[in-house]
């Protein structure tokens, strides 16, 4: 197979490397197998700045035998900016899904008993809370969100001294 690519969108491909790269291994400690083949080919398709003359964005790392992007790279793409856009709303999308969850389970009794609702009424009623969940944070984002285990008032009284 061969693609033709003019260096603008090698320069666009190479951004949505990094966006690949950076969803595969961001949160990851250690080596993921799963994510073996994959690095392979955005190192391979990294190698190719060096031909055509894109070197400053990317370079060779000899001691761990890959390529990795520049300070140059990193400072004149918008890429950071899509991924802090991504972070800030995934943040608040998980938040709001899981305190929903949370509390129709509290609601409900119980993990099995929210099972045996139908899919529509268990949808409605996750809908209801997670709104509720959505309003407050637009209004106060974390203000007002407390935690509030024995752990953590002893470990507020202990901090306040």
């Amino acid at each position: 197979m061969q693609i033709e690519l003019t260096t603008d969108e090698y320069r666009q491909l190479v951004d949505v490397l990094y966006l690949a790269d950076w969803l595969l291994t961001a949160h990851k400690v250690g080596d993921d197998p799963r994510v073996e083949l994959y690095h392979q080919l955005i190192q391979k398709l990294y190698a190719y700045t060096q031909e055509v003359g894109l070197s400053h964005l990317i370079e060779y790392a000899a001691e761990f035998d890959q390529y990795f992007p520049t300070r140059d790279f990193e400072a004149g793409t918008p890429i950071h900016e899509f991924i802090d856009e991504y972070d800030d709303e995934t943040f608040w999308d998980e938040l709001t899904r899981r305190l929903a969850e949370r509390d129709l389970v509290a609601q409900m009794g119980g993990w099995e008993k929210v099972q045996k609702l139908s899919t529509e009424e268990r949808i409605r009623k996750l809908g209801q809370l997670e709104e509720h969940y959505a309003a407050e944070f637009a209004r106060h984002g974390l203000e007002n969100l407390r935690l509030d285990s024995p752990a953590t008032k002893a470990h507020w009284r202990n901090t306040q001294r």
